[in-house]
């Protein structure tokens, strides 16, 4: 009964909430400011590889500066496996005002491509100076910040030297069971911590669990009011509650 309930309450919400969407101007990335999934590369490519491959025309005309985080990690990660597209996304996208927002999820895939001269051939060379450069600058601190996140851009990279560096650290990696966390999130949802649910959720939801995507989805309106409807759609169509997952923004 409870799924059932759940079920109508999202397809009640996501027709809702993509109405509000449409009907309303776009507005800054940065309105939702709660957490967000910082999604699995491997997850991302499963989820993109097991979809029809995007018309590249709306691929390209639903991209914008103003994408939420969780929007933009997949148009990013699908840019990264389709680098002859970069040209004309960063005609469209400024590549500077992503970096620029300081978010790590964004940043790690941005740097990604810029170890590659295939990606910003179309940025203007002192940008793109100044654009590698901050990512190196950023790069830095992510590997103090977050070691074992950075360590995997450095194989993407075949840093085979920064690699070994850190290979003596790899075996502190307990990892994730998401099980548990999703589990810390339901009990924290039950005990009336929203937000510390929330952080459950969203971290389930990198790993692209439909329970993780759902309550996140369900948190969101709640605890962050009209600003994140749009990322709360955004991850009920990937969980596929409500039809066929999709990630790719429709045009309106």
């Amino acid at each position: 009964m409870r799924y059932i309930l759940v079920m109508a309450y999202l397809a009640l919400f996501f027709i809702t909430s993509v109405a509000q969407v449409s009907a309303t101007p776009a507005t800054d990335s940065s309105s939702c400011s709660l957490p967000h999934a910082d999604f699995k590369y491997s997850y991302m490519d499963s989820a993109i590889g097991s979809m029809q491959k995007p018309n590249h025309d709306v691929f390209l005309n639903t991209a914008t500066n103003h994408m939420d985080a969780v929007k933009a990690q997949f148009y990013l990660w699908y840019l990264y496996r389709n680098p002859t597209l970069s040209d004309q996304f960063f005609r469209r996208v400024d590549v500077a005002l992503l970096v620029k927002r300081g978010d790590d999820a964004l940043n790690a895939i941005i740097w990604l491509m810029s170890k590659d001269g295939r990606y910003f051939s179309s940025v203007q060379s002192e940008v793109r100076a100044r654009l590698i450069s901050n990512l190196d600058k950023w790069k830095i601190n992510y590997n103090k910040a977050s070691p074992e996140q950075s360590l995997i851009l450095d194989f993407f990279v075949n840093d085979k030297n920064f690699a070994s560096h850190l290979d003596g650290q790899l075996k502190s990696y307990a990892g994730n069971d998401v099980d548990l966390i999703l589990q810390k999130g339901i009990q924290s949802e039950n005990d009336g911590r929203k937000l510390e649910a929330l952080y459950y959720y969203t971290e389930v939801a990198g790993y692209g669990y439909r329970d993780g995507l759902i309550g996140a989805s369900l948190l969101l309106p709640q605890l962050g009011g009209d600003a994140c409807v749009s990322r709360a759609s955004y991850y009920v169509r990937l969980s596929g509650a409500i039809g066929d997952a999709g990630w790719l923004e429709r045009a309106h």
